[in-house]
């Protein structure tokens, strides 16, 4: 009996969320939204530190946590990796100080005209350019955090590469599988040289990723909806703010 007056109010439920067809959020577009970043807590990140305004209860070094909603996650999160799209951050003579974005076909044109400063580019006008691999994802753990941008850039641009790498050479019935369809474990582990210690997804050796199957049935509905969402983020990501990520990016790692 209890089950059949759940199955009642689950239906009654879903037909007044559907009845006008109306949602009300017909006019959100990427600039109406704030994007959550997904980071990892290095020695130098404000949310670590109880002093600090930004401070998550819990957040250690290696932790992976959300910008927007200022959570922690732990030291491994299930995702699914939503998009992808390269983009070069402008920053100016300070990094934190956020210029704009623009795409990887703009950079190509003006490569010539800039010198690399360690892991990024330098422009005459003193402006520096970070490559950025940036992946939207989404946390089956965590869906109430919706689409969140995970940006990797530095050393981690040779994780990006080695996820992308094992991602495309999925297959199933002999076919390529779109890049959400599958669930991925991802840890951080500790990296270190001479100009200090941070924490990324992997090391030189070995990515930090374990593949977890394909996301099941109940799950597509979710998923749809937010890839739905990360094709708008797309026709927008040269607005995308990256200010508010930059805490950790003060230190400039060596690219492997």
């Amino acid at each position: 009996m209890k089950q059949e007056i759940q199955k009642k109010e689950n239906t009654e439920m879903a037909e007044f969320f559907t009845a006008s067809g109306y949602t009300g959020f017909e006019n959100v577009d990427s600039e109406s939204l704030s994007v959550p970043f997904l980071r990892v807590a290095q020695s130098n990140t404000a949310q670590i530190d109880e002093n600090e305004t930004s401070y998550i209860d819990g957040l250690k070094v290696g932790h992976f946590y959300n910008t927007a909603a200022g959570v922690g996650y732990g030291n491994t999160v299930r995702m699914v990796l939503l998009g992808y799209s390269r983009t070069f951050v402008i920053w100016g003579s300070e990094l934190g100080d956020f210029q704009g974005v623009i795409t990887a076909d703009e950079f190509k044109k003006i490569e010539p005209t800039l010198t690399r400063d360690g892991a990024l580019y330098k422009g005459p006008d003193g402006k520096r350019y970070q490559d950025t691999r940036n992946f939207f994802v989404w946390l089956p753990d965590h869906p109430e955090d919706g689409v969140i941008l995970y940006p990797l850039k530095s050393t981690g641009i040779t994780q990006s590469r080695k996820l992308l790498t094992r991602a495309s050479a999925l297959r199933k019935d002999g076919k390529p599988v779109p890049l959400f369809a599958s669930i991925w474990k991802i840890g951080t582990v500790k990296n270190q040289n001479d100009q200090g210690t941070w924490y990324e997804i992997g090391d030189k050796k070995s990515l930090a990723a374990t593949w977890e199957g394909y996301a099941p049935v109940e799950m597509h509905p979710a998923i749809l909806d937010a890839v739905s969402m990360v094709e708008e983020y797309m026709k927008q990501a040269t607005n995308i703010n990256y200010a508010p990520a930059g805490d950790d990016t003060a230190k400039e790692e060596v690219e492997f």
